[in-house]
């Protein structure tokens, strides 16, 4: 019977709510909802009320019965701690920057508190796009108070050639120079338009001081080809896509990263670059289509003793040994260059890359498709990956022989993919790498069996310090392996067989 009594309550006390609810036209969900103000109405109106208590008590009025009023309780989003509230607020605003949305994202207006606390800290509005109207973007400059600015601007929505375009660029302009000294990162995407990019930045802020900006990232697409000098006495990162004649004159002093991304880039341009930028520390070349397949270059060595990362992706296999001859470098630091090789030249990946075995105690060599993947590197922290690349991948072959003809430390080498040369080849390759330790190898039978081979001849034993052979060969019967291993442990040799097959299988 008291069950029935308090299932009886239970129901009447439901019914009365979802007749309130349904009095005022409103499910608690669309009540939630009610909360989230359009952007564009918030723009125009500060701290106007606009909340009300009524809202912030999800859907009880001073009438509700207090019934209703014992039955529900503030939802969870209301009762969150000022911390968090923040962080998810910055959240939603990351997310919403990022995709180029040009309103304040909903949950600033979730209720009365939730945009009090949004108003109230400037962090939130650091973020701004130049391209949104005026309007929004006064609202973002006030609110963030004294904060460091993260500005960004793009051309490429506007109605170019036009007196309205015009019109943009100057308030993006005058906002740019008025607020240079508060910039601390700056992006701008710029194509084809009224007038280029260096003139937009020669006519608005050639003459501002940009103290605070550490990062500059520009997409230059103008077919005009000139460069402006920028005042950025701080700037440590500094990316730029375009022709190299637009790059703007920065002050490199601090500049320690820079990334820069075109087409045809010869070594001599390339040097012209570096160059400019004597104390860096991260350096990035995306070069589309390079040229020079026998470049004549005439630049002076370039020094860049604080470099600790190369990446140069394309070159042609001339390009790279010339350019690298010019470079001085510390010998700990990374490198990774990307080589396409042309059919017209004579130079071969390895005659870069054999050089610098010389430092290097691990050796990788992977053929996948028109792709081989070098990569060489020391325990001490050096390190060079290479991918060495050509349409026509019957072309595409490593030369073990040549590198082996260099000088190395190689210890530990890892093979897959390749067809191996003849026995006699590979017994002259693996003479050369005496010091190996431990092999692995990942290649198809008849080039495995010739390995083996090699690796089981008499006068001299090759690879005496072999303790570990890794590999992975389809159709190779236990029996040869067992043959092989008692081989080297009747030479005093013993060596330690895995075999990776059935793992790569199970992958």
């Amino acid at each position: 019977m008291g069950v029935y009594n308090s299932n009886k309550i239970r129901l009447s006390r439901q019914n009365l709510l979802g007749r309130e609810l349904k009095a005022r036209d409103l499910t608690p969900l669309e009540e939630i909802s009610g909360y989230q103000e359009s952007s564009d109405d918030q723009f125009s109106r500060e701290h106007s009320g606009g909340t009300t208590q009524a809202r912030s008590t999800f859907g009880l009025t001073p009438n509700s019965p207090p019934s209703m009023k014992h039955q529900i309780r503030p939802p969870p989003f209301l009762t969150l701690p000022t911390e968090l509230i923040l962080e998810i607020l910055q959240y939603c605003l990351m997310f919403s920057y990022g995709r180029g949305a040009s309103k304040i994202p909903p949950p600033f207006f979730v209720c009365a508190r939730w945009r009090a606390i949004a108003i109230g800290s400037p962090s939130l509005w650091n973020k701004i796009d130049l391209s949104w109207v005026p309007e929004l973007v006064g609202i973002f400059l006030d609110r963030s108070e004294t904060c460091l600015l993260e500005v960004s601007f793009s051309n490429e929505k506007m109605e170019r050639w036009s007196e309205k375009e015009d019109s943009r660029l100057s308030v993006i302009g005058r906002l740019l120079a008025q607020n240079a000294s508060r910039i601390s990162r700056l992006r701008i995407s710029w194509v084809t338009s009224y007038y280029s990019l260096s003139g937009f930045l020669s006519r608005y802020i050639l003459q501002s001081e940009f103290s605070s900006l550490i990062s500059l990232e520009i997409k230059d697409c103008s077919e005009d080809v000139f460069s402006v000098a920028l005042n950025t006495p701080r700037l440590q990162r500094f990316d730029f896509f375009g022709h190299p004649i637009n790059i703007p004159k920065v002050t490199p002093d601090n500049v320690v990263t820079f990334t820069y991304d075109w087409c045809n880039l010869s070594t001599q341009r390339i040097l012209e670059l570096l160059s400019q930028f004597p104390n860096l520390t991260h350096l990035k070349i995306i070069n589309d289509t390079p040229l020079d397949l026998s470049p004549e270059v005439n630049h002076p060595v370039i020094t860049l003793p604080a470099l600790h990362s190369l990446s140069l992706d394309e070159l042609t296999v001339s390009s790279a040994i010339s350019l690298f001859a010019r470079l001085e470098m510390p010998s700990l630091m990374e490198v990774d260059l990307g080589i396409v090789k042309e059919s017209s030249e004579n130079e071969i990946c390895e005659t870069f890359l054999g050089p610098y075995l010389a430092e290097s105690d691990t050796l990788f060599v992977v053929k996948m498709d028109t792709i081989i993947h070098y990569l060489a590197k020391s325990e001490s922290g050096f390190c060079i990956r290479v991918e060495h690349r050509h349409e026509e991948e019957h072309l595409l072959q490593a030369s073990l022989t040549q590198l082996a003809s260099y000088r190395n430390k190689i210890s530990n080498l890892s093979l897959a993919g390749l067809t191996l040369p003849p026995v006699s080849d590979i017994v002259q390759i693996l003479g050369a790498w005496s010091r190996l330790t431990h092999l692995d190898v990942l290649m198809h039978h008849a080039d495995f069996e010739r390995l083996l081979t090699a690796l089981e001849q008499e006068t001299p034993l090759l690879c005496p310090l072999l303790r570990n052979l890794e590999y992975a060969c389809i159709g190779l019967p236990e029996s040869r392996m067992g043959q092989f291993r008692d081989f080297r442990a009747s030479r005093g040799c013993p060596i330690q067989l895995t075999d990776q097959m059935s793992a790569l299988l199970e992958d």
